[in-house]
């Protein structure tokens, strides 16, 4: 009777073996899905974490973005001022250019006048025009009064037009 609780035992062992392992490695799946959790648990920890740092990042970027394109538009628009200008300052150095030429042409004609006035000054000085205008005045036979008072006339107009023009330069 003996070998008879042996092979009880013997049956019993093996059942208990197996019993045993399945036990365990229930509990192992357990565990393996507890950790496969907790690493879940985890990474979505760490998922809100990077959103948390991102969206502050998102809005700088945007807050960047916004700011590069008024910056280029300020330059494009300042690029498009300086050609402006650019064209504006050659116009006027064209406009400067004419003008001195303008200077010179006028200084000279200026000096022509001035020494022509001058000239006709001294003649009037050296003659004495009273003796001109005495002449004018008097009665000869080869001038009518007619003809005198023209050439008076015309010898007053030529000198007030000379004058007139000296005055324009200044």
């Amino acid at each position: 009777m003996k070998s008879m609780p042996l092979k009880k035992i013997i049956v019993v062992i093996p059942l208990l073996i197996v019993s045993l392992t399945i036990l365990s490695a229930s509990s192992q799946t357990l565990t393996k899905e507890e950790l496969q959790a907790q690493k879940l648990k985890k990474i979505e920890s760490k998922i809100n974490k990077n959103k948390q740092k991102i969206k502050p990042k998102q809005e700088k970027k945007k807050k960047a973005e916004k700011t590069l394109g008024q910056l280029q538009k300020d330059l494009k628009f300042t690029s498009l001022k300086l050609k402006r200008t650019k064209r504006q300052l050659r116009n006027i150095k064209l406009d400067e250019k004419k003008t001195k030429k303008q200077i010179k042409k006028m200084s000279k004609s200026y000096k022509k006048k001035e020494a022509m006035f001058s000239k006709r000054l001294t003649q009037i000085y050296k003659t004495k025009n009273m003796n001109f205008i005495e002449f004018i005045f008097s009665q000869h036979e080869f001038v009518s009064a007619e003809n005198a008072s023209y050439y008076f006339n015309m010898i007053m107009t030529a000198d007030i037009n000379l004058i007139k023009e000296i005055q324009k330069i200044l």
